[in-house]
């Protein structure tokens, strides 16, 4: 199923109209829909998530760069995160890492820790090209960089 998405360029308000293919997926007793959007060249493997309020519902995206195996779990950590856990929950990124890597079979789990840590670190460099924006999350890194739950 295809569905247009209108993608707006803040900075000159011009729009346009993106077609993008959306993926429905369970796992566990979690079903969600996500896009799959064309790489954004500054921060590989990327996985996005716009919210507002509540009511408005949400709309979750991840790069088409991603191996297909491993989209829906990248995803959920997305959902997790910001529909069940909640965007004002301290340490929600990291509780939702802990849920997203019980859902990953076992048979590809290696690799797919491979590729979160590689995102995670980007992730870090890319935040830290926009630290107004991701003061919060430079921080929560530095400080957990050493919690239970390691990607190596």
């Amino acid at each position: 199923m295809s569905y247009f998405i209108l993608g707006l360029k803040p900075e000159v308000c011009e729009c346009s109209f993106l077609t993008y293919q959306e993926r429905e997926v369970s796992l566990g007793n979690r079903t969600f829909r996500y896009f799959v959007i064309p790489q954004e060249p500054r921060l590989p493997h990327f996985v996005l998530r716009m919210t507002g309020d509540n009511s408005d519902g949400h709309v979750l995206g991840i790069a088409d760069s991603v191996d297909e195996r491993y989209r829906p779990y990248a995803v959920a950590h997305e959902f997790i995160e910001f529909t069940e856990i909640g965007i004002e929950e301290p340490e929600r990124c990291i509780r939702a890492l802990e849920e997203e890597i019980e859902l990953v079979p076992e048979n590809i789990r290696k690799s797919y820790l491979s590729m979160r840590r590689d995102f995670f670190r980007d992730l870090i460099g890319y935040c830290s090209q926009q630290p107004e924006h991701y003061t919060q999350l430079l921080f929560l890194w530095h400080v957990r960089s050493k919690h239970s739950v390691s990607l190596q």
